[in-house]
């Protein structure tokens, strides 16, 4: 996807207007262009609905979960006043799981609004570029027809169709440099792993341990709190 959109916002006027300048027939060419790039205009449109959804799902969920915790976190306190600590450690421990799942929303959260920011400066880029290409038809023809004068190499259109290829893939791809390959790294050894998660595991256990003990402590000192406020001074029954 990312890919895709990078080749996307290569494509502007002035590459086009270089890309026409080396093919044989540019007005016949051009309504063709035109017509891509109306197609890649809906398509981004349509990215950009997809992307709001997704956007307003995640911001759902992460909702949910915040608001799930927040009762989870008032039943244990509910729980450890009436003298049920097992009830309140049970409730703090499924509060921590909903606030590990709450995280990774939030993460995916920021990561939608990303991908719905690019979406629409995408959807903005092409629009603004296939709006100038129609106001430029004529101007973009006759510089064209000059080049082609003075040209001495031309671009087999007939080659590019019969591979299928898009043009406006040929002209994202003008001057374009080549990426890096990825790098891929060597296989971890399975045993190595095995032992590792489980000791992450383990540890991950007693620090879930250790934060229901950290939240219990806290609804303890809150609720020493309260009681030591309403017990009245001495001296002022005196």
């Amino acid at each position: 996807m990312a890919g895709l959109v990078s080749r996307l916002k290569r494509i502007t006027v002035s590459r086009i207007n270089a890309f026409l300048e080396t093919v044989e027939d540019p007005e016949t060419i051009f309504p063709q262009l035109v017509r891509e790039m109306q197609d890649r205009v809906r398509d981004a449109v349509k990215a950009e609905s997809k992307a709001t959804a997704a956007n307003k799902s995640n911001q759902r969920h992460l909702d949910e979960s915040s608001g799930r915790s927040i009762r989870l976190a008032k039943g244990a306190e509910l729980a450890l006043r009436h003298g049920d600590e097992s009830l309140a450690r049970e409730a703090l421990a499924e509060q921590i799981k909903v606030d590990s799942v709450a995280e990774n929303q939030r993460r995916a959260l920021d990561q939608s609004e990303k991908a719905l920011l690019e979406a629409r400066e995408l959807r903005a880029h092409l629009e603004t570029q296939l709006e100038e290409l129609k106001r430029r038809k004529k101007e973009i023809l006759a510089r064209s027809r000059k080049a082609k004068r003075t040209a001495g190499t031309y671009r087999d259109m007939d080659k590019i169709r019969a591979a299928g290829t898009a043009i406006l893939e040929e002209v994202s791809r003008m001057n374009q440099v080549e990426e890096a390959k990825e790098y891929i790294p060597e296989s971890i050894d399975r045993k190595s792993a095995t032992i590792e998660h489980a000791l992450e595991d383990r540890l991950r256990n007693l620090e879930r341990e250790a934060e229901i003990e950290r939240r219990l402590n806290s609804i303890r000192e809150k609720k020493q709190q309260i009681r030591t406020r309403s017990v009245p001074d001495r001296r002022t029954r005196k």
